[in-house]
């Protein structure tokens, strides 16, 4: 698990213990990979949305392809309801006519997995820039 990743207790996943597991498993095998923007493969790399449409594949979860549809069908929740495996969800991080610009995968403890600018990994979502631009937690309902 990534570092600070924690599971079970009150932070286990929405997703199920074996789902949540697979996800993370395959989201690891690309810790380091550079952003790609319209990437939605291991072949061409990922940017943010073709990173959680990808890895979610991979444990059955099927996603619509941006990031601004995966906000569409998520089911909104609150900070405090937010556990691993839920979305995080920001605006204005490039120009784009969507409000929706950035997804993550919410790993607890203030730490996303998600594929941006500095590459694929976790990263701290309570640094400035990302409360800047910070929207809202989602559950993706499988």
């Amino acid at each position: 698990m990534p570092t600070g990743m924690v599971v079970g207790g009150g932070n286990v996943s929405p997703l199920g213990e074996q789902a949540f597991n697979v996800i993370i498993s395959e989201a690891q095998k690309y810790i380091g990979w550079p952003y790609v923007w319209g990437g939605a493969q291991p072949s061409t790399g990922f940017d943010c949305s073709g990173f959680t449409q990808w890895t979610f594949a991979q444990a059955g979860i099927k996603l619509p392809r941006t990031a601004q549809e995966q906000y569409d069908v998520s089911s909104k929740i609150s900070p405090a309801e937010a556990r691993p495996g839920d979305f995080v969800f920001y605006t204005g991080t490039y120009e784009t006519d969507n409000y929706i610009t950035h997804i993550g995968i919410y790993m607890g403890n203030g730490k996303m997995f998600d594929s941006n600018g500095s590459g694929i990994g976790t990263h701290n979502i309570k640094t400035p820039y990302w409360q800047s631009h910070l929207v809202g937690f989602g559950r993706v309902i499988h």
